[in-house]
């Protein structure tokens, strides 16, 4: 039995996967503090609220988030607002240096429904 499974078993290839990223459907959630908010364009924009910062490397970024940190101790809560095409790697750079930086509470936006 176990070998008539293993040689009429099929097996499909995938060449790309497409990966849709999630929508929310829950109510939009109120923070007691102002949370810092990093939007990340495809081509590797960064702006944090809204204002456009010019980063060069991951160091960078946490040396900047860092001096904001340490100037306003009370916001310590993130919102990572990266394009669907960002790639998972630049992601993960803005979460350690997040981290690195002081900030305990790292959240993502999603596009609501």
């Amino acid at each position: 039995v176990i070998i008539f499974l293993a040689v009429s078993t099929t097996f499909d290839s995938f060449s790309e996967l497409q990966v849709n990223l999630p929508v929310a459907e829950a109510a939009v959630q109120k923070h007691k503090n102002n949370p810092l908010v990093i939007r990340i364009t495809e081509d590797r924009r960064y702006s944090i609220n809204d204002k456009i910062v010019h980063v060069n490397s991951p160091t960078d970024l946490e040396v900047f988030l860092k001096n904001i940190y340490d100037r306003d101790k009370k916001t310590t809560s993130l919102i990572i607002n990266a394009d669907g095409r960002v790639d998972y790697q630049t992601i993960i750079s803005v979460m350690k240096a997040s981290q690195n930086s002081g900030f305990t509470k790292i959240k993502f936006s999603t596009k609501k429904n």
